[in-house]
């Protein structure tokens, strides 16, 4: 499935003389829904032949990561990496997709937005954590006047 949508993928291989596979040429796209077809010299360009969209260009992962981090960085806040925390309640703010420069600004709004609402209003440090999905996360606690520790975060 790609974007709640399901695609079948079909390798073509050919043979040599004596019917061994030897390579794969292209591979076919159907669409399970409109039973549209495409081709190309692999998924990716099958799939955007099949839509009929150009692909966008992606920022490498480590560049993504490292303009993520800056957003905190530029505003006075580093993160603190760790590989675990135990509060007693976690808070999900906000939950961030940055995969296209086109998404930038809108990461960096809601970073400052964070920080401002929160990372301000609660005092202490940033801390960052992956989770399942490889994905980063950002949290800030607070502890109550009931002495619950909660952690604000945004993923």
């Amino acid at each position: 499935m790609i974007n709640q949508r399901l695609y079948y993928f079909v390798p073509v291989y050919i043979t040599s003389g004596g019917g061994v596979i030897t390579k794969m040429p292209f591979i076919g796209i159907v669409d399970a829904l409109t039973r549209d077809v495409a081709i190309g010299l692999d998924s990716s360009q099958a799939f955007y032949s099949l839509i009929k969209q150009i692909p966008v260009e992606q920022p490498e992962e480590t560049q993504r990561i490292h303009n993520v981090y800056t957003a905190f960085s530029s505003h006075g806040y580093n993160p603190i990496n760790v590989t675990a925390l135990y509060p007693e309640v976690f808070v999900q703010k906000d939950s961030l997709s940055y995969l296209v420069p086109q998404d930038q600004q809108d990461m960096e709004t809601r970073i400052i937005f964070f920080i401002n609402n929160y990372v301000k209003v609660f005092g202490g440090d940033i801390y960052s954590w992956m989770s399942e999905g490889n994905i980063i996360n950002f949290g800030v606690f607070n502890i109550t006047p009931r002495g619950i520790k909660e952690l604000y975060y945004l993923s």
